[in-house]
């Protein structure tokens, strides 16, 4: 079920770079920006943020992503689903959610010279089965030369972002095991996202190739739907979205349209790296109302409004 497909990364990086340099016709070679190195906000530049404050935040976020699952609006989307059929199977599952999150470790690491993201999950199982995952402990591996620079609220939602893949691997292997069969909310995020031969209408969100091109690189090799995590590195992207949006009492519609109408330094900035992700990577050719829609129904957090959603 999860397999561990390899491609050589500077391969990889080659080969989108010269399909997007064809998508926008340019003959000259784009070099990669450095568009993800941590931001410079005055905390911890050039020096470790101390371990024991990286702790203080792990546990802060472990509480945050308990509350995340707890939510009735969570367990509805799951129920409606047909991932599991009833409130007790649901409980069952929110259960052992709720141990592994407690029950996982990080540890810093250094981090690559052309590395593209802050931290990593190790959370595979040998046999990749349902049982065989929850006989695992789930390792964050954040890096520190990706993390310096960075504040600590930044630090606390890169940790919330990795701990919320835990909840994105066990759903998926009781959806691929004992429910439709298919990775979780695979049909509902069908459709949503630019691919490689749409990804150039992204192109006005960003100030200059070099920038379009370095994102492009991200998404393609990590996000796309033709990406094997593709579903659940958008549902903990979507996860982070709802999340803010509560904060800032606005529906999903308001976050699409907005993000419709600006460019990506502007989402970025008014909800967040893992939110602007996905809200930039949207197929804006579709009806909004279709779009908010199908985004209902795909199972990830929300602390406010529940008039949408109910079980049954």
């Amino acid at each position: 079920m999860y397999l561990k497909v390899k491609i050589a990364h500077t391969r990889l990086l080659r080969i989108i770079k010269e399909e997007i340099i064809i998508a926008l016709k340019e003959a000259d070679e784009l070099e990669d920006t450095g568009f993800f190195d941590a931001p410079d906000t005055g905390y911890g530049v050039g020096e470790d943020i101390g371990e024991e404050k990286i702790q203080d935040l792990f546990d802060e976020a472990k509480d945050i992503a308990v509350r995340y699952y707890s939510s009735p609006v969570y367990k509805a989307r799951v129920i409606n689903s047909r991932i599991v059929t009833n409130e007790k199977e649901f409980k069952d599952f929110l259960a052992s959610l709720i141990d592994e999150i407690y029950e996982a470790t990080w540890k810093y690491m250094p981090g690559h010279e052309n590395q593209s993201h802050d931290a990593e999950i190790d959370y595979y199982s040998s046999d990749e089965t349902y049982e065989g995952r929850l006989g695992k402990t789930p390792k964050i591996i954040v890096f520190k030369n990706r993390i310096a620079g960075m504040t600590l609220d930044q630090v606390l939602q890169l940790l919330v972002h990795e701990l919320s893949h835990i909840e994105t691997s066990l759903i998926s292997d009781i959806s691929v095991e004992f429910g439709p069969g298919v990775i979780a909310f695979q049909e509902e995020l069908k459709g949503l996202f630019l691919t490689k031969d749409t990804i150039s209408r992204m192109r006005n969100k960003f100030d200059d190739d070099n920038e379009f091109v370095s994102f492009s690189q991200y998404y393609l090799s990590n996000l796309a739907p033709d990406r094997y995590r593709h579903e659940e590195e958008m549902r903990a992207r979507l996860t982070a979205l709802r999340v803010k949006i509560d904060e800032l009492g606005e529906p999903i519609e308001s976050a699409l349209d907005f993000a419709k109408k600006n460019n990506y330094s502007n989402i970025r900035d008014r909800y967040g790296d893992f939110p602007a992700q996905f809200l930039i990577a949207v197929d804006y050719t579709k009806n909004l109302s279709l779009i908010s829609d199908k985004i209902d129904k795909v199972a990830s957090v929300v602390t406010g409004d529940t008039r949408r959603v109910s079980v049954g």
